[in-house]
């Protein structure tokens, strides 16, 4: 069976959280290892708790979240180590639903006023939680009322009831608290003119968006200039955070976010997550030419779906 290597969303609000009261270091790299069934996860545990990576040895824990017992969380991985490494790695044990290589969390917590956020930024800014740290808090400069946090390196294991009861127990009241799973997405901007397209890989290359360094240059690919790939966000980013920050360089014509790309099969969300890009193209212009553009691009997806299923039948 082909591993997806998919980050999938949690749910928000105040509905149970995936996360648990595993404690990472923040400063080890990690890894999660989830396979098909929870016998295979425990031979896992332990057989290869404690076996070599490139010269690392790897420490193995049932991921306090995980229901099915099916998860597994791996830190010590070695420098450099690629998701494809960590799946040959426990390929022996059984088979492998889910592989990645895992980085600090982000994610986003919000009040009912900027005043509030305010005193919880300023409270909370470089304290360590209950699952490591410390974490690092700033109002989102794309909060137009000044009401939402940004939280950077936010501990690997933490669950969003974890992130807002650090902010609970200070005495404050939290609107919304959502953690974003650290894999990186690429986005595409499109500008009226080569001229804006230059001048926005030119000013905003190495630009902080919601806690993430981007990396922005204008598309070699692109016949007439315009397009701008922008690499580095966070899952969690949204095409209108991307649209907002970009429209500092000039006028946006269309936005896109797209999910890293993973190797093998469509595994869990990969359909939905389709959908979301489909919705995300037909939303995304909304200056000159935007929406014709956005229909020119779901219909490019639509006929890649459908050569996709072609080729699975097969």
């Amino acid at each position: 069976m082909a591993v997806q290597k998919t980050i999938v969303k949690k749910g928000k609000g105040k509905g149970k959280g995936s996360g648990g009261k595993g404690k990472v270091p923040a400063d080890v790299n990690c890894g999660e290892v989830r396979f098909e069934s929870a016998g295979s996860a425990r031979k896992a545990l332990k057989t290869l708790n404690g076996s070599l990576m490139s010269g690392s040895p790897l420490t193995l824990q049932m991921s306090p979240g995980s229901k099915d017992e099916t998860k597994l969380l791996v830190s010590g991985l070695p420098d450099g180590v690629a998701w494809q490494d960590l799946k040959d790695h426990f390929a022996s044990i059984g088979n492998l639903a889910f592989v990645d290589v895992l980085k600090p969390q982000k994610g986003e917590v919000r009040f009912a006023t900027a005043a509030l956020a305010e005193q919880a930024m300023e409270m909370t800014n470089g304290n360590d939680m209950a699952t490591g740290g410390p974490i690092f808090v700033q109002v989102d400069p794309g909060s137009k009322d000044g009401t939402k946090l940004v939280v950077t390196d936010i501990p690997i294991g933490t669950g969003w009831q974890d992130l807002k009861d650090h902010f609970t127990n200070l005495g404050i009241t939290v609107e919304f608290c959502d953690i974003h799973k650290g894999s990186e997405c690429a986005a595409e901007v499109r500008y009226g003119t080569p001229a804006l397209a230059q001048h926005a890989a030119s000013v905003l290359n190495g630009s902080v968006l919601l806690g993430d360094t981007l990396s922005v240059r204008v598309d070699p690919g692109s016949t007439d200039g315009t397009k701008v790939l922008i690499t580095g966000l966070s899952h969690g980013a949204a095409w209108q955070d991307v649209k907002d920050h970009f429209a500092q360089a000039g006028t946006v014509e269309f936005t896109q976010v797209m999910p890293a790309r993973g190797k093998g099969g469509q595994g869990k969300g990969g359909k939905m997550q389709g959908m979301n890009q489909m919705m995300q193209m037909m939303q995304g212009g909304m200056g000159k030419g935007g929406k014709m553009q956005g229909m020119n691009q779901m219909m490019q997806m639509m006929q890649m779906m459908q050569m996709m299923q072609m080729m699975k039948n097969f």
